[in-house]
C-alpha cells in the first residue's frame, strides 16, 4: 500500500519500486485513506482488517473501529507481523 507517488510521478514510482522489489512480482494499491483509517504515522506498518471493515474516507482521523483491525509497525518480517497480528488479535477467526 502506498500513500502516493513519489515526487507525484508514476514513472519515478515504479523505478523506486522496481529497485525495492527487484523480480518479485508484488500488488501495489495507492491509498492515502488508508494511512488516515488505521492511524498509520510510520512504515512499514502491518494491517489486518477484519472482512466486510469499513473502507470509507475519513479525514485526518484513526475513524476505523479497534474491532476492525489490528496492527504493528516496525522493521519486521511478514511471518513475525503475522504471528504477533494473530495471537494478540480480538478479530473474529478467519475462515
Amino acid at each position: 500500500m502506498l500513500r502516493g507517488l513519489v515526487y507525484g510521478s508514476i514513472r519515478d514510482t515504479v523505478t523506486r519500486m522496481q529497485a525495492l522489489i527487484g523480480s518479485r512480482r508484488v500488488a501495489v494499491q495507492i491509498d492515502p485513506e488508508a494511512f488516515e483509517r488505521y492511524g498509520i504515522t510510520r512504515t512499514p506498518t502491518f494491517v489486518l482488517a477484519v472482512d466486510g471493515a469499513s473502507t470509507e474516507a475519513c479525514g485526518f482521523r484513526v475513524c476505523g473501529s479497534s474491532q476492525q483491525f489490528v496492527k504493528v509497525a516496525g522493521d519486521v518480517t511478514l511471518a513475525y507481523a503475522m504471528k504477533h497480528l494473530n495471537s494478540g488479535s480480538k478479530l473474529p477467526p478467519r475462515r
